[in-house]
């Protein structure tokens, strides 16, 4: 097949060659802060792997550094929008990393791993034809238009002995006080009327009684008091995820031209460099402070230096749209 694409909608090579001078500034810039992350990661993996802090923050961690490589190669075609998405998920996992290391650490730790597994058990189960959840779901895509009727579910070996580990991991005696705060929250809420499982986050709230728990991810950043950063790299990304952005393309369409066509415009490629490396190196300052506190001075050294060549691109008018 060679179909070509629509110039007036999608020209990659023009998108390319306009927004070649940020990307040759820009592209290099996300590498070089993954690069020094992992690095980080390197570091702090070879002492005391054993520990549910470290390695949950790590795993943490890592998914902004994986986030933030996407970034880069969204940035390095010249298609910043759709990494706008991959900045709400960067923004979640810091504020995981933030709030883990605040206080009750291993608690809290061991409450976000709890919810993993809690989720990758239902999956599994949802899979079973002989499980509530496998019946449940099962019923519903008869009703399904999209669903084929060849895609038969089935609990394959693979999704067996991901159900086994799991169920294993929970029975570890590390985890008995999650699943005992775990049980207390979900009848609390079942005995005031309310649905749904309790957010690891709700399980071990602060120790001082003048702080509330936070019951969602909002109430989350407002306890960690970074409302702002959840404003700016969360929720005004919203219509991105929900797809209330297509709108953007609603006068476009009256003009089109192939001179500016509605795809992987470069409007907002530095902004979205400049919020990736924002959330990238301040996760890697939490992880450092913890785990690697000789190395500050060479973090810091190296912050500064990617500051310096962001502060050569200034901010676009259009920044802080959709």
């Amino acid at each position: 097949m060679s179909t070509e694409a629509a110039d007036t909608i999608l020209n990659r090579q023009r998108s390319l060659e306009e927004a070649k001078d940020e990307i040759a500034v820009l592209s290099p810039l996300l590498q070089e802060a993954v690069n020094y992350a992992t690095q980080v990661v390197e570091r702090c993996s070879t002492c005391d792997t054993e520990d549910p802090v470290r390695r949950v923050v790590l795993c943490l961690y890592l998914h902004i550094i994986e986030m933030t490589d996407a970034v880069q190669l969204l940035v390095a075609s010249s298609c910043p929008d759709p990494a706008k998405l991959l900045l709400r998920s960067s923004l979640e996992a810091v504020l995981s990393i933030n709030y883990i290391l605040k206080d009750q650490s291993e608690l809290r730790a061991l409450s976000w791993l709890h919810e993993f597994y809690i989720k990758e058990i239902r999956f599994c189960r949802s899979h079973d034809s002989t499980t509530n959840e496998g019946k449940e779901l099962r019923q519903s895509l008869k009703k399904d238009r999209f669903w084929a009727a060849s895609d038969e579910l089935k609990l394959s070996e693979d999704l067996k002995e991901s159900w086994a580990f799991y169920d294993n991991q929970l029975n570890l005696p590390q985890f008995e006080p999650i699943k005992t705060e775990y049980k207390r929250l979900k009848k609390e809420r079942k005995d005031k009327g309310g649905k749904g499982s309790p957010k690891w986050y709700e399980m071990f709230g602060s120790t001082d009684p003048c702080e509330t728990t936070p019951r969602n991810l909002e109430q989350l950043a407002q306890h960690l008091k970074l409302s702002g950063m959840y404003d700016a790299y969360y929720r005004t990304h919203s219509s991105l995820v929900h797809g209330r952005a297509a709108a953007r393309f609603y006068l476009g369409m009256d003009h089109l031209t192939s001179e500016d066509p509605l795809l992987r415009g470069r409007h907002h490629v530095v902004h979205v460099t400049r919020r990736a490396v924002n959330l990238l190196s301040y996760a890697t300052c939490m992880v450092s402070a913890r785990y690697l506190p000789e190395e500050r001075e060479r973090y810091c050294e190296w912050k500064a230096e990617l500051l310096k060549t962001l502060s050569n691109f200034h901010a676009d008018p259009s920044e802080d749209t959709n």
